[in-house]
C-alpha cells in the first residue's frame, strides 16, 4: 500500500484546501458558486434546494449532502484536461429544462463522473424526461445511481456501475408507447456491478395498449457489454406484445454478454438484434467511494485462474493498450499497479488506496482498470471504474 499511498500524497497540491469551496443558502447560490469557481475547484454543498446550474468549459467538483436540486444541470464544452465530479444530488421532482432532460452533457472531452444521484420517475410517457440525456462524451461514468426516468446516450463512451436505471410505466390514455430504459446510439455502453437496467410496463386493456418497454434500444454502430447486473424488459403478465431484454435492428450493432449477467424479456426473448450478439467471458471491475480517512476499492470479478494486472491512477484521455479490445481509462503517466496475481477460488482480488483524514483530498478522483489473461478470457480489459474522496 505505501506506493498508492505515496501516490495519493503527491495529488496534494492539485486538491488543496485552498481549492475548496463551501456552498449553502440554496435558491440560486450554487448557480453562482459555479459560475464564479475556477476550473479545477471543489465545491461542498451543504444540504437544501438548489436551483439547476451549467457547468461550461471547465472542471468542476460538485460534493452534495442531502441536496436538491431544482430544474436541469448542463455540462457542455470541456476538455480533456477538465474532469467533472457529480456526487450527492438528487431531484426531488422530474422538472426538466426545454430539451426535456434532469441532468444534459454536450461535447464533454473531459471524463465525467455521476455518483450516487437520485432522479425520480417522470409523470409519465406523455410527458416524456430524460434523467440522463448525454451527446459526444468521451467518458461518462454513472455510478450508483438512482434514476427513474430514462437515460439516453448518442455518441458518447459510458459506464454504468451498479446503478438502477428505470424506464417509466405507462399510464392508460396517455400514450401508446413505452420508452427503453438505455436508448443507446452509437458510442459504447458497459453495464457492470449489481446494475438494475428495466424498461416500463405496458398498459394492455382498455383504449391504450402498448408493449413492455425494451431494457436497452441499442441503434447504428453501437457496442453494448453487459458484464453483470440484470436487464430486463418490463412487464404485464398474462398477454402478448413483450418487449425484449436488450432490441436493435440494427446491423452494424454489437452486443457481448458475460454469463454472470442476467438478461431477459417478457416476450420470452432475451436479445433481439439483426447485429452480432455474443455470449463471452468477460472480467469486471466494481469500486467504492469513501470519506477521508477512508479506503477506495476495487474488486476484480474474472475466470479463476486469470492473471490479473489492477491499476489505479488519474483521469486519462481514452487510450487502447495494444492487445486489449476496450479502452483502458487511466491517465498513462500518473498511475501504478495495485494488484498483480491469479484470479482464486471463491475469492476476489481487491485494490486498496487508503486516503488520510482530514479535508486535504475532498474530491480526489482516481480510476481504476484492469487487464486479465486466461483461456476463456483470452486478452482483454476490464470496464474502467472511478472512485472519489467524498
Amino acid at each position: 500500500m505505501r506506493p498508492v499511498l505515496s501516490l495519493v500524497l503527491a495529488l496534494a497540491p492539485m486538491t488543496s484546501v485552498a481549492s475548496q469551496i463551501v456552498v449553502s443558502g440554496g435558491g440560486l447560490a450554487l448557480r453562482q458558486a459555479v459560475n464564479a469557481a475556477p476550473s479545477g475547484a471543489v465545491l461542498i454543498v451543504a444540504p437544501g434546494s438548489y436551483d439547476g446550474f451549467t457547468i461550461d468549459a471547465k472542471g468542476l467538483t460538485i460534493l452534495g449532502d442531502t441536496v436538491d436540486i431544482v430544474g436541469t444541470i448542463e455540462i457542455k464544452n470541456t476538455q480533456a484536461n477538465q474532469p467533472v465530479t457529480l456526487a450527492g444530488l438528487s431531484w426531488s421532482s422530474a422538472m426538466p429544462n426545454t430539451n426535456g432532460a434532469l441532468l444534459e452533457l454536450r461535447q464533454c472531452a473531459g471524463a465525467v463522473h455521476v455518483e450516487e444521484i437520485v432522479q425520480p420517475s417522470s409523470i409519465g410517457p406523455g410527458y416524456p424526461v430524460d434523467g440522463v440525456n448525454a451527446r459526444d462524451c468521451a467518458q461518462l461514468m454513472l455510478s450508483n445511481c438512482t434514476i427513474g426516468c430514462v437515460a439516453a446516450l448518442r455518441d458518447c463512451n459510458t459506464v454504468v456501475d451498479s446503478c438502477t436505471i428505470e424506464s417509466e410505466d405507462i399510464l392508460g390514455g396517455l400514450s401508446t408507447a413505452v420508452r427503453a430504459a438505455i436508448r443507446l446510439w452509437s458510442g459504447s455502453l458497459q453495464i457492470a456491478g449489481a446494475s438494475v437496467v428495466r424498461g416500463g410496463d405496458g398498459f394492455r386493456s382498455g383504449p391504450t395498449q402498448a408493449a413492455d418497454g425494451n431494457g436497452i434500444m441499442v441503434s447504428f454502430d453501437a457496442h453494448l457489454r453487459v458484464l453483470d447486473g440484470l436487464v430486463s424488459s418490463g412487464d404485464d403478465p398474462g398477454l402478448a406484445m413483450g418487449g425484449h431484454g436488450i432490441v436493435s435492428f440494427q446491423s452494424t450493432s454489437v452486443a457481448r454478454i458475460e454469463p454472470r449477467a442476467t438478461v431477459f424479456g417478457s416476450s420470452g426473448i432475451p436479445v433481439l438484434s439483426a447485429g452480432t450478439v455474443a455470449t463471452e467471458s468477460m472480467p469486471a471491475l466494481v469500486g467504492g467511494s469513501d470519506q477521508p480517512g477512508g479506503i477506495l476499492t476495487a474488486t476484480v470479478a474474472t475466470e479463476v485462474g486469470d492473471l490479473v494486472i489492477l491499476a489505479v491512477g488519474l483521469p486519462g484521455p481514452s487510450i487502447v493498450v495494444p492487445g486489449l479490445q476496450d479502452p483502458f481509462w487511466i491517465d498513462p503517466v500518473v498511475h501504478l499497479f495495485a494488484v498483480i496475481g491469479v484470479q482464486p477460488v471463491g475469492s476476489s482480488l481487491m485494490g486498496q488506496v487508503t486516503v488520510p483524514g482530514g479535508n486535504t483530498f475532498r474530491g480526489l478522483r482516481l480510476h481504476w482498470g484492469a487487464a486479465c489473461q486466461g483461456p476463456n478470457t483470452g486478452f482483454q480489459a476490464s470496464n474502467p471504474v472511478a472512485t472519489i474522496v467524498r
